[in-house]
This record gives C-alpha cells, sequence and structure tokens, in this order.
C-alpha cells in the first residue's frame, strides 16, 4: 500500500486522504502555502506556538524522532496542514489505495519531514499480526529526486529520523540510490537485502539511476543478483 512517489523540487507527489478533484481516477487533495514566509515568530496567524507535533498525531516512537532534531520545536505550516492527512490515509488506506495529495510549498518550508515523519509512521507495524502479515524481501516505498545532493539530503534526513525512534524492534531500512558513483556497488546493497528477505523500507532515488538499476534487472533477465 506504501507506493510513494515523490517529486521532490519545490513540491511533491505524495498519497493521502483527498476530495473533490479527479483525475483518471485518482483522487487529489491541495496543499499549497504561497507564502515563502515561514518563521514562527510571525505567528502566520495560526498561532503556531500553540501547536506541537503530538497535536498531528504522530506516535511516541515518531514524536522521540522528532525531539531528537535541532529546532524541530513546532511544525511549519505545510506540516500542520499535511501530516494529518497522511496519517489518516495510513488508517485507511488498503493495498488498492488511488488516493493521492499534491503538495507545495517553497523551499525550506519543512515539506521533506511533512511526508516521512507519516510516511516513516505508517511503516512501522503497530501489532504483531501485522508484523506476521508484513511481506518481506521488497520495497515498501519510493521517493524520487531530481538530483543527486537532493537524493542524499532526504535519505540522511529520513535515516536519521529512523535511527532515533523509539521503542522498535526493527528500525526502517533506507536505501539511497544516485548516479556520480559506481552502479556494482548499489545493486550489491539491493541483491543483498534480497538474498537476505529483508525490506527495504524507503528507497530514495534519482531517476537515472533507478532506470540504471531497472536496466541492469533486465539484462539479467530477472536474475537474483540484480
Amino acid at each position: 500500500w506504501c507506493l510513494l512517489s515523490t517529486i521532490c523540487h519545490g513540491f511533491h507527489t505524495v498519497p493521502a486522504v483527498s476530495s473533490g478533484h479527479q483525475t483518471t481516477g485518482r483522487r487529489i487533495r491541495w496543499i499549497r502555502r504561497e507564502s515563502s514566509n515561514y518563521d514562527d515568530k510571525d505567528n502566520d496567524n495560526d498561532n503556531n506556538n500553540n501547536i506541537s507535533f503530538f497535536d498531528l498525531g504522530l506516535s511516541p516512537q515518531l514524536l522521540t524522532a522528532v525531539k531528537s532534531q535541532p529546532g524541530w520545536d513546532h511544525p511549519t505550516p505545510v506540516q500542520r496542514l499535511a501530516i494529518p492527512k497522511l496519517l489518516e490515509l495510513g488508517e485507511l488506506a488498503s493495498g488498492d489505495s488511488t488516493d493521492a495529495v499534491w503538495c507545495e510549498a517553497p523551499t525550506g518550508s519543512g515539506k521533506t519531514a511533512a511526508y516521512a515523519l507519516p510516511l516513516l509512521q505508517n511503516l512501522l507495524p503497530q501489532t504483531k499480526r501485522q508484523q506476521q502479515q508484513q511481506r518481506r524481501g521488497r520495497i515498501s516505498s519510493l521517493i524520487l529526486c531530481p538530483t543527486r545532493e537532493l537524493a542524499v539530503q532526504i535519505g540522511s534526513v529520513i535515516q536519521n529520523l529512523a535511527n532515533n525512534l523509539s521503542s522498535t524492534r526493527k528500525r526502517p531500512e533506507v536505501l539511497v540510490l544516485y548516479g556520480g558513483t559506481p552502479l556494482e556497488p548499489q545493486i550489491a546493497s539491493l541483491a543483498d537485502a534480497a538474498r537476505k528477505g529483508q525490506t527495504v523500507d524507503v528507497l530514495v532515488a534519482t531517476p537515472g539511476r533507478l532506470v540504471d538499476v531497472l536496466t541492469y534487472y533486465h539484462d539479467k533477465k530477472g536474475d537474483s543478483s540484480a
């Protein structure tokens, strides 16, 4: 259920509950912040200082991860709008969900955390039954980024959050694929996870390197080493 297709350059496409807008069978809800000013001291007429990450519905595990991040005292406007909707999808979505959210906000407004926090929370199995039902040896979510620098940055943020989750038996696995470096070690990381039956919870990739990986897999005719 958790295929996350994200365009990470000023705006994102992420799965969530939606309403109204219809596009080829996919329901889309728009979240848009046009102002470039995200300073909490200006209050934004929303009483920013009175809203905490706890108020957005994040689990204790995720709240611990948030507290580990310097300067993350209060959610930004885009985080306040997006996080509850994405968490709602995690509670309601089935494997065939086609709902989506288009989220647009200026650079530096906190978009990465706006989808990374609910993504990590939705990936964590909440019950023993869910743990047993969780399929292994697959990729649970995909984040596409237009540049290597952005892929590395987003992968680092998500990995840092995953490392600081509390009370979790298994930390989410994060893997980053990008060009400008040899392909073979990245293929080896994917192949190692496949051989061990490990789930790659979050795969962050640039489009070009993802195509390279898929092409390699096709050329090897689906060999498990790919």
